[in-house]
């Protein structure tokens, strides 16, 4: 399956995101590991990404804890610098999730609001790199509003815009991953992309706070980080 099959099987389960354009497809079938509810046998907070869908988020690379053998990793460097990506979720999709839990998130007059969440890439033994999506003590309080509801079997769809380093963050429940022939499912832990290009200016703090985007300037010395990997 390609890009434009997997976008019309998107538009045709979430019809309200034809009215945007994107270049990058994941959808993730969430497992109990990767949810907020109680009762888990795990103490994971983060959603876990692996594989060819890690490539769908930019992330901040430190050689000590990278490019070195495992055993001699700086495990400080693992969150030294944490990547903040902004996420854009709606109303319609927080309502239809809701049900009789109610989240308090607040939109803005055009029924959506920009959260900010985080992107740690993790080393594991013996094992493939992992990207671990959310931190809860640093992510945006209505971003961990909208992943407690979400529960296992639900399915997380993140698209993002296109050449814009910003998603859209929609929520699907299990029981209407599919319309007629198209099926969520299909597109579970893939990654489909366009080959377009995407410009991430390191020189920029970018802070996402009520909806509104601020701006600080860095110095090189500041922002010292050894690589910054993109998709």
């Amino acid at each position: 399956m390609n890009f434009v099959e997997a976008i019309r099987v998107i538009k045709n389960i979430i019809p309200q995101c034809s009215a945007n354009e994107y270049d990058g497809i994941l959808v993730k079938r969430l497992e109990a590991s990767n949810t907020l509810d109680e009762g888990r046998t795990t103490n994971q907070t983060h959603i876990a990404i692996s594989g060819e869908q890690m490539n769908m988020f930019p992330y901040l690379m430190a050689d000590g804890y990278f490019n070195c053998d495992y055993s001699e990793k700086d495990e400080q460097l693992k969150k030294y610098f944490i990547t903040q990506i902004p996420l854009y979720i709606y109303q319609d999709n927080i309502s239809y999730l809701e049900a009789d839990e109610k989240s308090g998130i607040i939109f803005d007059e055009n029924k959506k609001s920009c959260v900010c969440a985080s992107v740690v890439r993790s080393r594991r033994k013996e094992q493939a790199d992992q990207v671990q999506l959310s931190l809860i003590t640093s992510d945006d309080v209505d971003f961990v509003k909208f992943r407690k509801l979400l529960h296992t079997g639900d399915f997380l769809v993140i698209l993002k815009h296109k050449e814009r380093l910003s998603y859209d963050c929609i929520g699907i429940r299990a029981a209407d991953e599919n319309n007629g022939e198209y099926h969520l499912s299909v597109l579970n832990n893939k990654f489909y992309k366009l080959p377009t290009n995407t410009k991430v200016d390191i020189k920029k703090y970018i802070k996402i706070k009520d909806s509104k985007v601020e701006n600080r300037n860095f110095t090189i010395s500041e922002f010292n980080a050894s690589n910054i990997v993109s998709t």
